[in-house]
C-alpha cells in the first residue's frame, strides 16, 4: 500500500485522502439515513400496533352494549312471520310513529288515542321480497292525508329512529291546491325482517321427540257459544280473541279483569319430578303476575313473576320441576295468572309447553 502512495505526488496524496473522506461520509450517511427510516417506519407500526389495541379494547368494552342492541332488535323480528304478519306489525308501527304524542315501542293498538301528526287513510296490501339471503323485505306504499311539512318531517324522522328496521325507498308531496299550505305525502316504506337468534334447541330423550303440550297454545280456537277459549279456565275474566298484534297464528287472547281480581289458568297432567319449561307472548295494562301451581293451589315457585305493567308484548319463561309424588301423574296449573287490577287486561299469545331431558 505504501508503494503506490509514495510514487504519488503530494498534491495526489491530498486528492487520495480527500476521496476516501468524501466515500467514507457518503457510506456514513447513507447507513444513518437508512438507520434512521426504519426507525421511523417501527414508530408508525408501533403507533398503528397501539391504535389498533385501543379500537379493540374500545369494541370490547362495548360488546355488552352492542350485543343488548342487536337482542332488542332481534326480539322485533321472526324469519317465520307470515306476508300478513308482517303487514299487521309495520301497520301498527307507523300507525304509533304518528302520534303526536308517541307511545314507547311494543306498546298495544288499544294505548293508541289522541292527535295525529300525519292520517293514513288505506293501508294497501304490500309486497314480500325474499332473496333467500337471511332477510326478507316488506314494500308498502301510503298516502296520507294533507299536513303540514312541519308534521312530515317528524314523522320521517320517527321512521328513521324506530327501533324496527325501516327506510323510506320513494316519497313525494303533492299540494293539493296552490292555496293551501298543507301537502299531501305518498311514499314507500320497506321494513327489512332478519332472521331470528339461534335458540338452544331443548334437549330431550331419542325416544321423547319435542312436543308442545300447552293445548290451544295459539288461542285459534274460539267457541262462540260459550264466548271463550277452549282448555283455558277462566274466573272472574272476560277473554276476547283480537287479531291485532298477535305473534303466531291469527288471534291472541284478551282477558279484562271483572272486579278487582281474577285468574287465567290452564291444567295439565304432568309427571312427577320432571323438570318443564314453559314460555309465552304477553303484555299487561294492569297487575298481573303469573306462576305454577299444583295440588290444592300450592305455588311451585314462593315469589310469582310480576307482569310489566305498561302494554308492551314480552316473552315470560318459566322453568319448574313438579314434586315427587306416588302417583303416575300430578295435576298442574301452568300458567297461573292472577290480575289484581279492575278492568285491567292482559295478552297473551305464543304458549309453549316443554318437557326437559333429564
Amino acid at each position: 500500500m505504501t508503494r503506490p502512495l509514495a510514487k504519488l505526488s503530494q498534491r495526489e496524496r491530498r486528492l487520495a485522502l480527500l476521496t476516501i473522506i468524501i466515500l467514507l461520509g457518503v457510506v456514513g450517511y447513507t447507513v444513518v439515513t437508512i438507520a434512521r427510516n426504519r426507525l421511523h417506519e417501527l414508530d408508525q407500526d408501533i403507533e398503528q400496533a397501539e391504535n389498533e389495541l385501543y379500537q379493540l379494547n374500545l369494541q370490547a368494552k362495548r360488546l355488552s352494549e352492542v350485543d343488548k342492541a342487536y337482542t332488542a332488535v332481534t326480539e322485533q323480528h321472526s324469519s317465520e312471520w307470515t306476508q300478513a304478519e308482517i303487514h299487521d306489525r309495520l301497520r301498527t308501527e307507523l300507525l304509533r310513529l304518528a302520534l303526536v304524542n308517541m307511545p314507547p315501542p311494543g306498546s298495544l293498538p288499544s294505548a293508541f288515542s289522541g292527535e295525529h301528526l300525519v292520517e293514513i287513510p288505506s293501508w294497501p296490501a304490500g309486497s314480500l321480497d325474499d332473496r333467500g339471503e337471511g332477510y326478507r323485505e316488506y314494500h308498502i306504499r301510503i298516502t296520507t292525508k294533507p299536513t303540514s311539512i312541519k308534521n312530515i318531517a317528524l314523522f320521517l324522522q320517527r321512521i328513521h329512529e324506530s327501533p324496527q328496521i325501516l327506510r323510506v325507498d320513494r316519497l313525494e308531496l303533492v299540494r293539493p291546491s296552490p292555496e293551501a299550505a298543507d301537502v299531501v305525502l305518498t311514499m314507500t316504506v320497506t321494513r327489512t325482517i332478519i332472521g331470528d337468534t339461534p335458540r338452544k334447541p331443548v334437549a330431550v330423550s331419542p325416544e321423547e321427540p319435542t312436543q308442545n303440550l300447552a293445548r290451544n297454545a295459539g288461542f285459534e280456537e274460539w267457541d262462540e257459544t260459550t264466548g271463550s277459549f277452549p282448555e283455558w279456565e277462566f274466573e272472574n275474566v272476560i277473554p276476547m280473541r283480537i287479531d291485532a298484534g298477535s305473534s303466531e297464528g291469527s288471534w291472541r287472547l284478551q282477558a279484562t279483569c271483572q272486579g278487582t281480581t281474577g285468574s287465567i289458568s290452564q291444567i295439565h297432567q304432568l309427571q312427577p319430578k320432571t323438570t318443564y319449561d314453559w314460555e309465552a307472548d304477553i303484555a299487561a295494562n294492569g297487575i298481573a303476575k303469573l306462576n305454577v301451581i299444583y295440588g290444592e293451589k300450592q305455588p311451585l315457585s314462593p315469589e310469582p313473576i310480576q307482569i310489566e305493567n305498561d302494554g308492551r308484548v314480552r316473552k315470560y319463561r318459566i322453568r319448574f320441576t313438579t314434586p315427587d309424588a306416588p302417583q303416575s301423574q300430578i295435576e298442574v296449573h301452568v300458567p297461573a295468572i292472577n290480575l289484581e287490577s279492575e278492568n285491567g287486561q292482559l295478552y297473551m299469545d305464543n304458549v309453549v309447553l316443554y318437557k326437559v331431558a333429564s
